[in-house]
């Protein structure tokens, strides 16, 4: 059969099918398509609980292969749903236009059939297969998808549960593992990352410049709306760029690379942990590092922490391994990581993840009991002297060679060929003149300490206790260097004048591994603990609510239920405190979810730039042969403007230039803006409320005199 013919078959069976209606029919089809949605294996893993425990994790992991799969596919095939080729077809429920192939709701149905079926009750397989083949004809019935896509998202689903059994074995050993560092963090940086547009100022600067350097196939110099962009060195617009190429410009393909690599810091994290301490304590670091605020936000977001993170974290624990366990190989690891550290984000990728390195071999000296019959300044001295030595041997010094090797070639090159512009740009102004003068953040050093709390909430209500527990085992090696890992980056932001939260994430691992240890040994006052977060949770129902009600009533009239999980997660813990750790964890998980599943995509209609760049495109296909190349922008600007429009942006300050502009030129302003102007005529385009700005936004077309 050739292509012609199939498309023609898929067109035909779709039509057969979707035409012949009836209003009962609708109900049912409705009713049954849900049976394919991922809200089904919730009842289904209850019922297993109470009757057959050994399937729930078959059940739960073919669940996740036939998704996982079926997303890959949607985004490597981008075939459109019936309702965006055809105007007259039978649709229930919601109208899908995108992502038609596979069908993800048959790929579920029919890995749940697989597992569910396994046995020799003929009946109850007769009733699973039904169930599933009712599912695919129910996304055919109701406009969803063509009969290709059921058939396709069938054979996925029927691979997946068949992988998930015979694999079974192999996730019951390694069941806490693969649900702790695998799946927990797979569900918060991975799901619906392509929910929410690009609001962060940094996400939207750094995607459009990876696509501008895709565009222009130069993948050495960054550019941001056509102009040097000086603020970071391009291993991130690298790795963004590679996913333009296999998932497209959007959305989620920057975000992608810093999902994967916040899952590689988990695992990191519990690797490391198994080796140096025991498989209990690496767990529980290994759930407390996603379930932190910053941590759940950075990774889903396009922006170059992610990667600064992973690689000073494989370069500490790599220093760590190999200092202690003399081993050279981890000696080398530590020094390339640094190289693409100083790649990622510059000079304090190096300064921070050496400088760790040199105070713990440093104090490491000055806590040996040989000596302790030296004291004052000697001690000093002779610790300084004998740190310097460890750094200067031949070893260390071929490692500082391949880190120079790795990270020096690209800052000469763009250099070179910037004039000397980016490195005046970047280590003058974006390093030392950050440093010494405050840009951005609050000032002031005490702010340094709330970023640390702040971020690592809900852990934080833990973290003064546990910097404490592990400054009184200083002796210990481990404690020693995990205690300087996270006082190091504190003194080092509080001295630098330009703060910002983001700045503390890379010490979120060390800080994970020693709570973990901390609530390993017997957390003291459980009940204590539990009741400041019933207080916290009722707290933030009542300032939602306030907040919610005066500043966003229109955008998310039930911001106040986000404390919920948190209220309800508190008083469980009040009574079993017994499981305080794993009750915070999964309020916290909860809290995300429905930031990721609920608030942000809401959010996503109220999104000024996408809206004016789907206006403009519609003028640039209107002017015919004279295509629009610019925008202008008068007092009104959103730095995701060039990623959505995708044109140079210029921004107009003084209304003294606005009559100078030509004739059919595109601008985007404010009513208030652009009110009581004179020698300035328009014609009004687009007119959009900026809710969280408070004004009328406009897109109008410059006209002559």
């Amino acid at each position: 059969m050739s292509n012609f013919e199939l498309i023609d078959l898929n067109l035909k069976l779709f039509n057969l099918i979707n035409s012949h209606n009836h209003p009962f029919l609708d109900m049912v089809f409705y009713l049954i398509t849900y049976l394919g949605s991922g809200l089904i294996i919730i009842p289904i893993v209850i019922v297993l609980y109470k009757i057959n425990k050994e399937k729930i994790l078959p059940v739960v992991f073919s669940y996740l292969i036939s998704g996982l799969a079926v997303q890959v596919m949607k985004y490597f095939w981008s075939v459109p749903r019936p309702a965006a080729l055809f105007d007259h077809i039978h649709i229930v429920g919601e109208t899908l236009r995108t992502a038609s192939f596979p069908s993800g709701h048959t790929a579920t149905a029919l890995a749940l059939f697989y597992v569910l079926s396994q046995g020799k009750n003929i009946r109850l397989k007769t009733l699973f297969l039904i169930l599933a083949l009712s599912v695919g004809y129910s996304r055919v019935y109701v406009g969803a998808h063509f009969p290709l896509d059921i058939l396709v998202g069938g054979i996925v689903g029927y691979l997946s549960g068949y992988i998930s059994m015979k694999y079974n074995k192999f996730f019951d050993n390694y069941k806490k593992e693969l649900f702790v560092v695998f799946f927990i963090p797979a569900v918060l940086f991975f799901y619906r990352l392509d929910a929410l547009p690009f609001y962060i100022v940094d996400e939207a600067r750094n995607a459009e410049a990876a696509r501008e350097m895709l565009a222009r196939s130069d993948f050495l110099v960054p550019t941001y709306n056509d102009e040097l962009r000086t603020d970071k060195p391009p291993l991130h617009y690298w790795i963004f760029i590679l996913g333009y190429k296999l998932l497209g410009v959007n959305e989620l393909s920057p975000r992608v690379g810093s999902a994967v690599i916040g899952l590689a810091i988990v695992l990191l994290v519990y690797l490391f942990t198994v080796k140096v301490l025991n498989r209990k304590i690496a767990l529980i670091s290994a759930s407390l590092l996603p379930t932190c605020l910053y941590s759940f936000l950075i990774f889903r977001m396009a922006v170059p922490d992610p990667y600064l993170v992973f690689f000073s974290t494989l370069a500490l624990f790599s220093f760590y391994l190999g200092i202690v366990n003399n081993a050279y190989k981890y000696i080398l690891i530590f020094y390339i990581s640094i190289g693409l550290a100083v790649l990622t984000k510059g000079p304090v990728g190096f300064i921070l993840p050496f400088g760790v390195a040199f105070t713990f071999i440093f104090f490491r000296g000055m806590l040996t009991p040989s000596h302790s019959d030296i004291k004052g300044v000697p001690q000093l001295l002779l610790s300084a002297v004998k740190s310097l030595k460890v750094f200067l041997t031949y070893r260390h010094i071929i490692g500082f060679l391949i880190a120079g090797a790795i990270a020096i070639p690209w800052y000469v090159i763009v250099s070179i060929k910037t004039g000397g512009e980016f490195a005046s740009g970047f280590f003058l102004h974006h390093n030392i003149g950050r440093f010494l003068t405050s840009f951005e953040g609050p000032e002031g050093p005490f702010f340094v300490p709330l970023f640390l709390l702040l971020g690592f909430f809900p852990w934080s209500f833990f973290t003064i206790q546990v910097l404490f527990s592990s400054y009184k085992e200083k002796k210990e090696p481990l404690m020693l260097f995990l205690f300087l890992w996270v006082i190091l980056h504190l003194i080092f932001y509080s001295i630098s004048a330009t703060k910002l939260p983001q700045y503390l994430i890379p010490v979120y691992p060390a800080l994970s591994i020693l709570t973990a240890k901390y609530f390993f040994q017997g957390m003291p006052c459980k009940r204590v603990s539990a009741a400041f977060i019933s207080i916290f949770g009722l707290s933030a129902i009542i300032a939602l609510s306030i907040l919610g009600n005066k500043y966003a009533g229109e955008l998310m009239p039930w911001l106040a239920f986000l404390g919920l999980p948190f209220l309800f997660g508190g008083i469980f813990s009040l009574f079993f405190n017994k499981y305080i750790h794993q009750t915070i964890a999964g309020s916290t998980v909860i809290f995300f979810l429905l930031l990721s599943g609920w608030l942000m995509p809401m959010s996503e209609k109220y999104f000024i730039p996408k809206k004016i760049a789907h206006v403009i495109e519609e003028q640039t296909q209107k002017s015919g042969v004279e295509p629009i190349n610019t925008v202008y922008s008068y007092r009104y600007y959103d730095p995701a403007f060039e990623f959505y429009i995708r044109k140079k942006i210029i921004r107009i300050k003084e209304p003294s230039s606005l009559p100078e502009l030509p004739e059919g030129a595109l601008l985007i302003s404010t009513e208030n803006k652009l009110n009581g102007l004179i020698n300035f005529k328009y014609r009004q385009l687009f007119k959009v409320r900026d809710l969280l700005r408070k004004e009328q936004v406009l897109v109008v077309k410059i006209e002559g005199e």
